[in-house]
């Protein structure tokens, strides 16, 4: 039965060797004073003094003075006799206290190296542990695979026993031995001597990274010896960091069957029948085959690490230990790149040999055997000095019986698949600190964090293995933020880093906590994987294709800034911060989430609009007060239109450069540029406090997923099922994946977040709303469908006018505000006339069309009358069946054109002759006298002239100019409003300019003509006919006159199935009131249609 456990963490770290104690320095030698003379000075007093008195006496014949004299130089003689036998003896007293003293501390010093070599002893054979305690160690979950891969003992493997020089004293580096006193010297340098060797010390041999390794001696012993280090390895590393592999002939079975059953055999996934399939075969051919998959993977691993300069990352992959025990010529191990050698992929393979000339070439470790149980040790790696490896040890031999029982006590043992070092994609989701981010719980994910972690996250590692953080608070808070810079050439990893940033803030931070706006200047594809997340309030694309959205991004996130600043204001909190507290005790205030704007693509966004600039300075200055932190992210560094902003990004991310130059502008150092070519690798520069270098998670690898395993079967005797020497199946028999879970290649990381948190109804107020559409039919300005009751089709009631003349025409764009409303055009505001300027093919004749059917949709026709003159050609004609229309006329018959102005005149002098009748002194009250009945010689309240092309009516019809400029001086305030397109402003005469009250620009020929503003003329797209340019500097999208959307081509013949529903919607009586004389024989067109249709419906008009 298999048995997952858990490793606990390793205790104690591998014993290193003491420092060496150094001994006290010998006193100096002072002699023993046997050769020192009497002293001269008071000798020669006393002589000067005696002969001097000797002749004083005899040169007065005193004989008392010369008996004087001889008894004081006597006297002096034994003075000095004694003075100096006293100071020999006080300097050999001193002499033996002195040694005394230092023997003393010699007896201290060796007490306390004895309990040093003790320890040190203890500890080796602890770290270490000889055959006979492997058994235990199998067992203790303690010990049982303490050793991890970046471990410095790993695959350190004791070979036997040996003296080891290892001296734990040492002579004081500064002493002076000449003048040291010889025999406390000697003793010192006994003790020394003493203690630079640790006898019976294990025996230690390096595999990691061993490359090609060679036991050369008798077969027997040399497999007692590979059998001691296969099995020491098994208990002291996982399967999860070591692989072993075996081969041998089928007649040496026997000697290699009690380590059979070692996990470490058996390959992950595969099975060889009933059983897994292990790493075992008959020779060294067909285990190469075995090992096919997993040395390619090494060798492409190996490949990469040699290309970026970061050999040392093997030390963190799973290692590979093989044996070789057949008659076979050895070769080295059968890797598919050829530069590369078994301990560049991290692979140890043992050899054992009868004779060392069989060694293959490239050997790098032999352990040769002797009869007498030694193993002389030839390691050039190996240093030469105190600590080294010894080269004679006394060989461990593990027996056949202890190796079964070792084997059989591991078998059964699993790690958990999720400490396993697979995939980067699951490494990554455990650097995030995810789990299993395909069963990410929100809640749990969204819980409140720490103050120290709000807005860190990891975002890669360093080179150590440690997670590298980015905090985006400000410094007063601990954090690098709030604004950083991100530089990088092409293919160096941006776009990743900047995924993995996003997908570790939303799966830690709740949408109230954070919102982010993603800008990607030149495509979509770095954050479309994020549309729909929830954190996410505007996710903008393709800037550079349209400089109009440049434009457009800049207004919507200046707005938001603007927005924070008056809800800060309007709280009385200084900053975010003070907001966020206050709100707390307060839960009724408004949210106001912290903000991350990453622009990717800086360079090209500043080309396309430079105003741009100034905005993120304007962020750079006040981002922190209000919440908002800004990332950029650039190829080059931008030059002019980054110097002033330079000073507010506090932090930079610097992948690879083009250049050095490039490196030391943005890094102050050339270090960017000489990193590998791999993406990811970077550094992370904080001022002068942080510098660090990184490589970035990368959350777009796919993570394995494995269905649920099955109910096992139950069965009443389980059946033993015997292992067979070696694997019994080819390779392409194997069975490959787990039989109680399948695998399957899985989503990435961040496909996992954004699935478990985009249906979170928890949204920030959106910053960016979609770009207007191209096509948009009036349903959805309305906001909902048509209504077609018993009575015909009419818009939806909330949308319908009952006063004023209100008519809805588009979709009304206003970024500042994040919103888009309906576009309503007012035709009694500012004098009630419209000009609409705008190039060939622009959407002017559009603009007349969708006025018309809403009007018709929205306005009761006795309210609103409509007359069309179409100069351009004949698309008018379509709104004739509309039932607000009373008459159009086209290019082609100049005589109608002529009538319908000569009578719109006549309609003038009516209607003020109607005003004087009724004293009505305004159009507000015209129309409430209409409304109420009161004027039943006026058809309609308000009237409406539909002019397209006014300035090729004026160029080719010059005798209907008068009439025209007499309907705008005069209507304007009878209630008749003209509503006229031309090509170019100049069309329009100035003495009727200030009479329009309305003005509206489509794509205009020459943007620099615009009359409201050439800059925002210019940033109208060219594919989108009906985009309108408004006097207050908003822009609109005209409706298209149909009720779904449509291809330009079914445009005209929508609106003609539209206009004859409403031609049976309305009783055409007031519309129609007007006649005109016919030039020609009505034909049955469209009118017949509808009159039919009428006599369908007569029970259901509206009366």
């Amino acid at each position: 039965m298999i048995r997952v456990i858990d490793r606990p963490e390793r205790g104690s770290g591998p014993t290193e060797a003491p420092s060496p104690v150094i001994l006290p320095s010998p006193p100096a030698h002072t002699g023993t004073g046997s050769g020192q003379l009497m002293p001269v000075g008071p000798a020669l007093t006393l002589v000067g003094a005696g002969s001097a008195l000797v002749v004083t006496a005899v040169a007065r014949s005193n004989v008392i003075l010369v008996v004087l004299a001889a008894l004081v130089a006597v006297g002096t003689a034994v003075g000095l006799l004694v003075t100096v036998t006293s100071r020999r003896g006080t300097q050999a007293r001193q002499r033996r206290e002195q040694r005394t003293r230092y023997l003393r501390s010699l007896m201290a010093a060796t007490a306390e190296l004895e309990r040093t070599a003790q320890e040190t002893r203890r500890g080796a054979h602890l770290t270490h542990p000889g055959p006979s305690a492997l058994p235990a160690w199998a067992i203790d979950p303690a010990r049982r695979w303490a050793r991890r891969r970046t471990d410095p003992d790993f695959l350190l493997l004791r070979a036997g026993t040996a003296d080891l020089h290892l001296p734990l004293a040492a002579m004081p580096p500064q002493a002076d031995t000449a003048a040291a006193d010889p025999q406390l010297l000697a003793q010192a340098r006994a003790v020394v001597r003493a203690h630079a060797v640790q006898e019976a010390m294990p025996a230690l041999i390096d595999l990691d990274g061993a490359g090609q390794v060679s036991i050369v001696g008798p077969r027997e012993l040399a497999r007692d010896l590979a059998r001691t280090l296969l099995v020491q390895a098994a208990v002291h590393h996982s399967p999860q960091d070591l692989h072993i592999a075996l081969a041998h002939d089928e007649p040496c079975a026997p000697h290699w069957d009690c380590v059979s059953r070692l996990p470490h055999l058996t390959i992950d996934g595969s099975f060889d029948g009933p059983v897994a399939s292990r790493r075992v075969a008959a020779d060294q051919g067909a285990l190469e085959e075995v090992l096919g998959p997993e040395i390619a993977a090494a060798a492409k691993a190996a490949a990469e690490r040699r290309r970026t300069g970061t050999e040392h990352e093997l030390r963190r992959s799973t290692r590979l230990l093989v044996v070789l025990d057949t008659d076979r010529v050895s070769r080295d191990l059968a890797i598919p790149d050829s530069s590369l050698g078994a301990q560049d992929i991290g692979a140890t393979v043992i050899h054992l040999l009868t004779d060392a000339s069989l060694e293959p070439a490239g050997t790098r470790l032999r352990l040769a055997l002797r009869r007498d149980g030694t193993v002389e040790v030839s390691d050039p790696r190996a240093s030469e000095g105190p600590g080294s490896r010894p080269r004679v040890v006394l060989a461990d031999r593990l027996g056949p019986a202890l190796a079964e029982g070792v084997s059989r006590a591991l078998a059964p043992l699993r790690v958990p698949r999720t400490t396993q070092a697979a995939d980067p994609g699951r490494s990554t989701a455990t650097l995030l600190g995810l789990g299993d981010p395909g069963a990410l719980d929100p809640e749990r994910a969204w819980a409140p964090r720490p103050a120290r972690d709000f807005l860190r996250v990891p975002i890669g590692t360093d080179d150590t293995g440690r997670p590298v953080l980015l905090d985006l608070k400000e410094a007063a808070q601990l954090g690098v933020g709030p604004h950083g810079l991100c530089v990088g050439a092409t293919g160096s990893g941006k776009s990743e880093l900047m995924r993995t940033l996003v997908t570790a803030l939303a799966a830690g931070h709740r949408p109230e906590d954070l919102t982010m706006v993603l800008v990607d200047v030149k495509g979509g594809a770095t954050f479309a994987p994020f549309a729909g997340l929830p954190h996410v309030v505007g996710l903008i694309d393709h800037l550079v294709a349209d400089p109009g959205l440049a434009r457009r991004a800049r207004t919507a996130i200046a707005g938001e800034v603007m927005r924070r600043q008056e809800q800060l204001r309007q709280a009385g909190s200084p900053d975010i911060s003070h907001y966020r507290l206050r709100r707390a005790d307060h839960p009724e205030m408004p949210p106001l989430a912290h903000q991350l704007i990453i622009i990717d693509g800086l360079g090209e966004l500043l080309d396309t609009d430079p105003d741009f600039a100034e905005l993120l300075l304007t962020i750079g200055r006040i981002g922190r007060a209000v919440g908002v932190h800004l990332l950029l992210t650039s190829q080059h560094l931008p030059g002019a239109g980054l110097r002033d902003l330079d000073a507010y990004l506090s932090y930079r991310i610097v992948l690879r450069t083009f250049s050095e130059a490039e490196s030391v502008a943005v890094l102050g150092r050339p270090d960017a540029f000489h990193l590998p070519a791999t993406p990811g690798y970077g550094y992370l520069s904080v001022d002068t406090s942080v510098y660090t270098r990184l490589r970035a998670a990368h959350v777009s690898a796919p993570v394995e997923q494995r269905a649920p395993s099955p109910e096992p079967e139950e069965v009443d005797e389980p059946v033993p099922v015997r292992l067979p020497v070696f694997n019994g199946l080819s390779p392409s028999e194997r069975r490959v994946g787990p039989p109680p879970a399948s695998r399957r290649p899985g989503l990435s990381v961040l496909e996992q977040v954004v699935s478990r948190l985009r249906d979170d109804s928890r949204r920030g107020p959106q910053v960016w709303l979609p770009p207007l559409p191209r096509a948009l039919p009036l349903p959805a300005v309305y906001g909902a469908p048509l209504d077609r009751g018993p009575h015909g089709v009419t818009a939806p009631g909330r949308v319908r006018s009952t006063v004023g003349l209100t008519v809805p025409v588009g979709l009304l764009d206003d970024p500042s505000y994040q919103r888009q409303v309906p576009w309503v055009i007012d035709l009694g505001a500012r004098g009630g006339h419209v000009c609409l300027v705008g190039a060939p093919q622009s959407g002017r004749t559009t603009f007349l069309w969708t006025l018309a059917v809403s009007a018709a949709l929205t306005v009761r026709p006795e309210r609103l009358t409509f007359y069309g003159l179409d100069a351009i050609g004949g698309s008018m004609a379509h709104l004739k069946p509309l039932p607000n229309v009373a008459e159009v006329a086209t290019r082609g018959d100049r005589a109608r054109m002529r009538r319908v102005l000569d009578e719109l005149a006549s309609m003038l002098d009516h209607r003020e002759r109607i005003l004087s009748a009724h004293r009505i002194d305004s159009l507000e009250m015209l129309r409430e006298q209409h409304a109420a009945g009161r004027l039943p010689g006026l058809a309609s309240a308000d009237v409406v002239v539909l002019v397209d092309g006014a300035g090729v009516l004026r160029a080719d019809f010059p005798e209907l100019v008068d009439s025209l400029d007499e309907l705008v001086h005069r209507g304007r305030r009878l209630g008749v409003h003209v509503v006229m397109t031309v090509s170019r402003p100049e069309d329009l005469p100035p003495a009727l300019q200030p009479l329009v009250g309305t003005r509206l620009e489509l794509r205009l020929s020459d943007p620099a003509t615009s009359l409201i503003s050439p800059e925002l003329s210019r940033s109208l797209p060219l594919d989108a006919p009906g985009r309108v340019l408004r006097p207050d500097g908003l822009i609109a999208q005209v409706a298209l006159p149909v009720e779904d959307a449509v291809g330009a081509q079914s445009v005209a013949s929508g609106l003609d199935r539209l206009a004859l529903e409403l031609h049976d919607t309305w009783d055409p009586g007031p519309a129609a009131s007007v006649r005109l004389l016919p030039s020609q024989p009505v034909s049955r067109s469209h009118r017949a249609r509808g009159r039919a249709h009428r006599a369908a419906r007569s029970d259901q008009r509206v009366r």
